[in-house]
């Protein structure tokens, strides 16, 4: 149902060359009503979001623009009423009507493909957002019209000024948490508030509003969910402890909703809001607390109320078009008409998993809005007068007139400085590093010029430009708070950008006692970490060189200058002393340069206080990552020999994939507090290749990880120190079809009564990726006592296309009670979540499907 498809029958018979009759008999107009800016507004906003109008729908849209704009007056408040034979009715006003009428100008100017109309509608927002109101519920329509304009035009600054002054009317006070409604009562048209929360947030980059609209928005959804169907607040409204269901249920109730759902799903991508559009359709089609259709499939009308056991058979224009708009949304978002939508678990299964693998419908997808200001060089290369291109470009801005500096940075901070509101200071940074490429035969740069030859020199990279994918999850570290039965989540994603250069990104959330997941609402900034003082292990060093096949002579000069912990000015002070001694020593220059790359590959960093978890991202730092940190396997490690009198408090450790663009190599991430991290290489014949995994904790007072040294079969290695890594035993080599070509695994074995389950990843015919699981001793994990025959997760349908086709693929899953949370990147491309019943895995992997005697797998 898409475009014309819907029926504007009724819509046209309520049209005039004038306006637009609100009440009807049925389906006859009540002329002597008249006609009021409410609908008017309301048949705007539909009939300019219809693809490809036919020349009626487009007669009707211009019919109601003219309306507006009359009823408008000079100030840019509104009319609200008038009577059939053209008189207003009433003064202007900034009441709801002023606001619906600012969000029809904006729509209008947003999807409207008549230039004409677009202009004036622009023109009657123009004058709309000259003026206030003092209702919240007219500022949050008006903010949505805002929302609009800022949608196609950024630089409307009218615009940007209402969303400010709207954030205070919608900050949510403190609410009892069984009421969070900032009223004590639900009247009409509920969900223009929260959608307005979402709207301002996401403009204003105001993480916090955002989430507390969401989560607003998920409660009244619940609020007014009964069985699986919607069951809307009445005429007369709703408090709390009022009876459920009510009747004489509006339409606009529902319309709100869907619109609301729409704003919520273009803010997230995640699949619970298209459930919900498919819940405020099935509604109008007979899904409801009287089980009748509230719509007139023959005219396309609407009924204008829902009863007990009947409906009220008028047509109004506010009913026809809450109908209009519902089945408009829905059809844009792929919802068919009567798809009753559903709730909770919200899973599927398909037929290429077992019966107790449920897919979710969330989807987490590449957001290429999410940016991150980096140092941009023009080149190193020399220009033709033999100078770099930084000073070129620093004697360039030298150059410009006063007047085309000032243009210049009020252009950037209209289209930049709602993205970063510290790029002032990144530009002045930027321009630091490079000021002494500047001439001195010129005037210095005043602090304008200084601002502006630095965002020459930046860059902005879209982190997840190309692809989020490749998760692991764990609990997160704080727990409080949540519901008996619920555990709150942390989530690594691989974010993958400009060239293929990979970055580590966080996500939240939580899942309930009835495993509904919900994600904590991304934010769209983004927070690079800082260097920390880092220190070394000369242990740690001498595995490191001899991995890389250095002289041994050369660099025991240096390790034995080092105490056991050092630093980079203590390295330092060593290879002075191999300097030294170069003429007798061959290779100590090579040695020094290997010795310092290893030091750049051990570091720390740290993000700032007020950051939040999901606004830190781990960029590339070592010259041995250059290109990308890939598949983080996060995993809680226990470790009660830790030194330092950590013993008993946990730790995070992540191996991940270091890569420069011609050789790979492994990397240790560690922290506590998910703010401070250190980043060490990893060494020894079992970190060699891709996709280590740690254990969560030691066995037989030694660290084990899961490896793939010989690039295509699953072991098991060990340390003491978790930073070198012993030879690998082989404990599984590929056998099944659907993973001949190679095996690896899919993060950190989780720990169960029956012993280690380890989800594993098979590479079959075509390069296609599945995910399948074996079970391991737990006091020997070399043995294994089952595998799956069958894959556990294979791509099917919407995981199949993308960056790389057919690949499914996991860094880490988490146990939640008796059900197995796992994400899984779908394609290189985007991460969907699959519920996995613990109990029914571990009894195939220990029935007659997995190995049968249970001895190890011969090396």
């Amino acid at each position: 149902m898409t475009g014309e498809a819907l029926r504007f029958d009724h819509l046209r018979t309520l049209t005039t060359a004038t306006g637009l009759y609100e009440h009807a008999l049925g389906t006859t107009p009540r002329i002597e009503h008249g006609m009021c800016v409410d609908d008017v507004a309301r048949g705007l906003v539909v009939t300019t979001r219809v693809p490809e109008p036919s020349t009626q729908v487009r007669a009707m849209a211009d019919v109601y623009l003219t309306f507006l704009l009359d009823a408008q007056a000079a100030d840019g408040s509104m009319h609200n009423r008038r009577s059939p034979d053209g008189r207003w009715l009433d003064e202007p006003s900034t009441d709801d009507h002023w606001g619906r009428a600012l969000w029809a100008f904006g729509t209008a100017v947003a999807h409207s493909d008549d230039p004409d109309l677009v202009v004036r509608a622009r023109e009657g927002a123009a004058r709309a957002l000259a003026v206030r109101s003092v209702h919240p519920r007219a500022m949050a329509y008006a903010a949505l019209g805002a929302a609009q304009l800022l949608g196609v035009h950024v630089e409307e600054l009218a615009a940007r000024r209402l969303m400010r002054d709207v954030r205070p009317l919608l900050l949510p006070g403190r609410r009892q948490t069984s009421w969070p409604w900032p009223y004590g009562r639900l009247t009409y048209a509920n969900a223009v508030l929260p959608e307005a929360m979402i709207a301002v947030g996401d403009t204003l980059h105001d993480v916090g509003l955002r989430a507390d609209g969401l989560a607003l928005l998920s409660w009244l959804v619940r609020e007014q969910t009964v069985d699986g169907h919607l069951s809307t607040v009445p005429a007369g409204g709703r408090s709390p402890g009022d009876p459920q269901p009510a009747f004489d249920q509006q339409p606009i109730e529902v319309a709100a909703l869907a619109e609301a759902a729409w704003t919520a799903y273009g803010s997230t991508h995640e699949r619970t809001w298209v459930e919900v559009t498919a819940r405020c359709l099935a509604w109008f089609d007979g899904d409801n607390d009287s089980a009748l259709p509230m719509h007139d499939r023959a005219t396309g009308g609407g009924y204008d109320g829902l009863e007990r056991a009947s409906v009220n058979q008028n047509q109004g224009a506010e009913s026809t078009l809450a109908w209009l708009s519902t089945a408009q949304l829905a059809a844009r978002l792929g919802v068919p008409a009567g798809d009753r939508g559903h709730q909770g678990r919200a899973t599927s299964t398909r037929t290429g998993s077992p019966a107790w693998v449920r897919r979710t419908d969330h989807v987490l997808l590449p957001d290429p809005e999410r940016v991150v200001d980096l140092l941009f060089l023009p080149g190193q290369e020399q220009a033709a007068s033999g100078e770099s291109r930084s000073t070129l470009v620093l004697e360039r801005v030298r150059q410009l007139s006063d007047a085309q500096v000032a243009d210049q940075l009020h252009r950037l901070a209209v289209r930049f400085g709602h993205r970063d509101r510290t790029l002032d200071r990144t530009w002045r940074a930027g321009y630091r590093l490079v000021e002494h490429r500047l001439a001195d035969d010129g005037p210095p740069l005043s602090p304008d010029r200084q601002q502006l030859a630095g965002a020459y020199l930046t860059q902005q990279y879209a982190l997840e430009g190309s692809a989020l994918c490749n998760p692991s999850m764990v609990a997160h570290p704080d727990q409080s708070g949540t519901a008996p039965g619920s555990t709150r989540f942390v989530l690594t994603l691989r974010a993958i950008g400009e060239g293929h250069r990979s970055s580590v990104e966080f996500r939240t959330g939580t899942i309930g006692a009835s495993d509904v997941l919900t994600f904590d609402a991304p934010p769209r900034t983004a927070r690079l970490a800082v260097p920390h003082a880092a220190r070394y292990s000369r242990a740690t060093f001498a595995h490191q060189i001899h991995d890389l096949h250095g002289d041994d002579a050369s660099s025991g000069v240096v390790l034995d200058a080092l105490e056991p912990e050092f630093d980079r000015e203590d390295l330092a002070r060593a290879c002075a002393r191999l300097h030294e001694q170069q003429l007798t020593r061959g290779g100590a220059e090579q040695t020094i340069r290997r010795l310092d790359e290893l030091a750049g590959s051990t570091y720390a960093v740290r993000f700032p206080r007020e950051s939040t978890l999901q606004e830190r991202v781990l960029m590339p730092r070592a010259p041995s990552e250059s290109q990308g940190m890939e598949d983080v396997r996060l995993v809680r490690f226990d470790d009660p020999t830790a030194p330092g009198g950590a013993g008993g408090e946990p730790e995070y450790l992540g191996t991940y994939t270091a890569y420069d663009g011609h050789q790979v190599s492994m990397q240790l991430l560690r922290t506590r507090d998910f703010r401070t991290f250190t980043s060490t290489r990893l060494s020894g014949p079992g970190a060699r290749n891709k996709g280590m995994a740690l254990f969560p904790r030691r066995v037989g007072g030694r660290a084990l990880a899961l490896s793939r040294a010989d690039r295509e079969s699953n072991a098991v290695s060990a340390s003491d120190d978790l930073l070198h890594w012993e030879e690998p035993v082989l404990v599984q080599a590929p056998a099944e079809p659907w993973e001949i070509v190679q095996l690896g695994n899919c993060g950190a074995p989780i720990e169960t009564a029956q012993g280690w389950l380890v989800l594993t990843h098979g590479v079959g015919p075509m390069r296609t990726y599945s995910i399948g699981a074996m079970l391991l001793d737990l006091d020997e994990p070399t043995r294994v006592l089952g595998r799956l025959r069958r894959p556990l997760l294979a791509p099917e349908d919407d995981d199949r296309a993308g960056y790389v086709p057919d690949v499914v693929y996991s860094c880490g899953a988490m146990r939640h009670g008796r059900t197995l949370v796992l994400p899984y990147g779908c394609a290189d491309t985007r991460t969907r979540i699959a519920l996995v019943d613990l109990d029914a895995l571990l009894d195939e992997l220990l029935g007659a499907s997995s190995v049968d005697d249970g001895e190890p797998v011969a090396p």
